[in-house]
């Protein structure tokens, strides 16, 4: 599962800040993938040369091992998966 966690509402200017200053941490709860991890992580790169999707864009992407078992050519056809609330995870 991957996931979101925002405790207070940020200007554009801070979340920028945040983006560009801090390094990415990952909250303890609730747990995700390795390979969620480390798509997020190759996604938000600084450096665009080294950015997951720089090389071969999109097919670069899908190869991802996060997407390992995903039939790209059917998936206006796949059921999504369900939704957990966030309270349920607690």
């Amino acid at each position: 599962m991957v996931y979101s966690v925002q405790k207070e509402v940020y200007s554009s200017d801070k979340t920028l800040g945040n983006v560009v200053l801090q390094n990415l941490k990952f909250p303890d709860s609730p747990l995700g993938s390795l390979q969620a991890k480390d798509f997020i992580r190759e996604l938000l790169v600084k450096e665009t040369e080294n950015r997951l999707g720089s090389e071969k864009g999109s097919t670069e992407i899908k190869r991802h091992q996060f997407f390992e078992g995903l039939n790209w050519a059917l998936i206006r056809c796949a059921i999504p998966p369900k939704l957990l609330d966030f309270n349920e995870l607690r």
